[in-house]
């Protein structure tokens, strides 16, 4: 018919094969078949790469922390270090004997 009048035939369709789904009916076209378990693996797919990046963010957080925490023990060891020997140093001059500085008598 669609020869006679020259139309043409409304895509999408199986004609005269019966109950033939689109993918069988159309297998050259079998990839842009719009399958909904596709659709759900892609899905799956995006999913498990969010979470990757997910867990990569928090490792490299955790990382980050771990580094910031030793940074801030080393630079309190520092300051404890040099503490220490401002005080002893400070210790050591008011322990040592006073340097006197005695003139001879005048005559």
């Amino acid at each position: 018919m669609t020869y006679a009048l020259e139309t043409v035939e409304h895509g999408g369709r199986t004609r005269g094969y019966g109950e033939v789904s689109w993918e069988h009916g159309f297998s050259k076209d079998r990839l842009t078949y719009r399958s909904r378990q596709r659709k759900k693996e892609e899905e799956a797919g995006r999913l498990r790469r969010l979470e990757a990046m997910v867990m990569e963010s928090r490792e490299a957080a955790h990382e980050a922390i771990a580094r910031e925490k030793a940074l801030e023990e080393r630079m309190n060891e520092e300051i404890k270090r040099q503490v220490h020997m401002a005080v002893s140093s400070i210790q050591r001059q008011t322990t040592s004997e006073p340097i006197v500085n005695i003139s001879p008598p005048v005559s």
